[in-house]
């Protein structure tokens, strides 16, 4: 291999692993990210078919989003030190610090609840509804549980070795605690089972993504990119740079 092949090949591996660094920028197109505020996950009825959605309070008016088309975001705001003592044991070691999505809201952090509220659910009036959460990816472990106060203990609903379904009637509101105790990106099923009026079962699950911490990044389910910001800018320096400087070489 020439010298000058050799120069022209490295210039060309900066290229590519300057833009795969500023690709970490990244976000997936058409997609809603939700970092403080009300939200709820929940179900509604599309036809004859059941499936889940966000309802996504933050702005002036409440809307339905499709599940694939929300991103989570657990801001390191919502960072906490895990106490002395045996309740929270199952969450980790006293002094560790976690992200937890909080039962009572907390300003500028997410409030995630579920409720089943939609109109659609109160029209169809299911004799019963069931709810599941586990998580599917992620680097570590998620505990969804309910402070009671006074001298009760936590009530663990889903985590590590807990995917139970819950029932949870027509025209529920709930919010609980979601512990995840390292940062990172999450990937969570949320499943529902509806029994009908007429007895039928049906069902619906829907995965939720959830990017723990400031700097966690998400990929895009449907394969579609956008770049924006100093992302953009860094990437078009870097291309320009890099092909004025093999053009020179070249010349000689």
């Amino acid at each position: 291999m020439t010298l000058r092949a050799l120069v022209v090949l490295t210039a060309l591996a900066a290229i590519v692993a300057m833009a795969l660094w500023a690709g970490t920028g990244l976000r997936a197109a058409d997609t809603v990210e939700i970092s403080r505020g009300h939200a709820d996950v929940g179900i509604l009825r599309d036809g004859s078919s059941w499936k889940v959605a966000v309802k996504d309070g933050t702005g002036s008016t409440p809307t339905w989003r499709d599940a694939s088309d929300v991103v989570l975001r657990v801001s390191d705001q919502a960072r906490q030190q895990l106490p002395a003592g045996d309740e929270y044991r199952f969450l980790g070691s006293a002094g560790d610090m976690i992200h937890l999505i909080p039962q009572t809201q907390a300003e500028g952090v997410l409030w995630l609840g579920w409720n089943t509220q939609h109109s659609s659910v109160r029209a169809a009036d299911p004799r019963t509804i069931t709810f599941a959460v586990s998580k599917k990816q992620g680097p570590g472990d998620l505990h969804i549980y309910l402070d009671y106060g006074g001298f009760r203990p936590p009530r663990q609903l889903w985590g590590p070795g807990r995917s139970q379904p819950v029932s949870v009637p027509v025209d529920t509101h709930t919010h609980a605690n979601w512990a995840f105790s390292e940062p990172g990106r999450y990937v969570v099923d949320f499943t529902a089972q509806i029994t009908e009026k007429d007895g039928s079962r049906r069902s619906a699950t829907g995965q939720l993504q959830f990017l723990v911490d400031d700097e966690a990044v998400v990929t895009s389910p449907t394969g579609r990119w956008e770049v924006w910001g100093p992302t953009a800018l860094a990437i078009g320096l870097v291309v320009v740079a890099a092909l004025v400087t093999i053009r020179r070489i070249l010349r000689h």
